[in-house]
């Protein structure tokens, strides 16, 4: 019973980490195809990303004593690279608008 109770338990665990980075996929297709960003929330993306960068620092401090956190780890790492393109995408966007000229200008 002990063996399952660890099959259901790491299981969960992995599926957990994977579907937590796995749902910013479209978004990043989103903004890499069409250079959108405008769906964003700039505020909502450091928040997010902060919350990865202190799970980050959780899982690493707290590796020796529980086997499982490199799961927490690598979720959070993979998480954090989707979410750096995202706000770097949306800072560029915002440059980029505040840069234009405009129309009437030519």
């Amino acid at each position: 019973m002990t063996n399952l109770k660890n099959i259901i338990i790491n299981s969960s665990g992995f599926f957990a980490s994977l579907f937590a980075w796995i749902f910013l996929i479209p978004q990043v297709y989103k903004i890499y195809q069409t250079n959108d960003t405008s769906s964003f929330s700039l505020t909502s993306i450091v928040i997010i990303s902060l919350s990865q960068i202190l799970w980050i620092i959780y899982a690493w401090l707290t590796m020796n004593q529980v086997k499982t956190n490199i799961y927490v780890l690598i979720k959070s790492l993979i998480k954090l690279l989707f979410l750096s393109y995202i706000l770097y995408s949306i800072i560029n966007n915002n440059n980029n608008k505040e840069n234009k000229v405009p129309d009437y200008m030519y």
